[in-house]
C-alpha cells in the first residue's frame, strides 16, 4: 500500500468519523427533544433522519475499518484474540440494533394516534440505549487498540 493509498484511507475514515459524530449528535438532540402531543410524527421523523445519516458511515466503520483494526490488534498481540472476538460480536449487535431502531421509528411515524405515545416512549428509551452502547463500544475498541500497541508484555517486547 502506497502512502497515497494510506492517506486516502485515513481521509475517508476521518470523514466517516465526522459523519458518525454529527449523526450521533443529531440523534441525541432528537431523542432529548420534548415530544409534544400531535407532534410525535415530526419528532420521529427527526430521529429517522438522524438514523439515515448514521447508517452508511456506521456500517462502513464497523465492517471495513474495524476489520482492519482488529487484524492489526491480533497481529500485534494475539493474546487479545478473545477480546477482539467480543468486539466483533458487539459490532454485529450494534448493526442489528440500528436496524431495529429504524424499524421502530417507522412504526411511530405510521402508527395510529392511540398507540403513538407508548411507541414514542419506547423509541426514546431504545434510542438512548443505542447511543450509549455505541459510545461505550467506541471506547472499548480504542482501549483494545491501545493495549495491543502499548501494553508491556514482558520478555515478548
Amino acid at each position: 500500500m502506497t502512502s497515497t493509498d494510506t492517506d486516502q484511507k485515513q481521509n475517508e475514515q476521518a470523514h466517516r468519523d465526522e459523519a458518525i459524530a454529527t449523526a450521533l449528535n443529531q440523534l441525541g438532540a432528537a431523542l432529548k427533544a420534548t415530544v409534544a402531543s400531535g407532534k410525535q410524527r415530526a419528532w420521529a421523523g427527526a430521529i429517522g433522519d438522524a438514523l439515515t445519516s448514521l447508517d452508511k458511515p456506521l456500517r462502513e466503520s464497523l465492517t471495513d475499518m474495524h476489520d482492519e483494526l482488529f487484524r492489526a490488534i491480533i497481529e500485534q498481540d494475539d493474546g487479545l484474540l478473545r477480546r477482539v472476538e467480543q468486539l466483533k460480536e458487539a459490532d454485529a449487535e450494534i448493526l442489528v440494533s440500528l436496524d431495529e431502531l429504524q424499524r421502530r421509528t417507522e412504526i411511530v411515524i405510521h402508527n395510529d394516534n392511540q398507540q403513538i405515545m407508548a411507541d414514542a416512549t419506547k423509541l426514546t428509551t431504545d434510542g438512548e440505549t443505542f447511543l450509549a452502547r455505541i459510545r461505550v463500544h467506541r471506547d472499548e475498541v480504542t482501549t483494545c487498540l491501545q493495549e495491543a500497541f502499548n501494553r508491556d508484555r514482558g520478555i515478548v517486547d
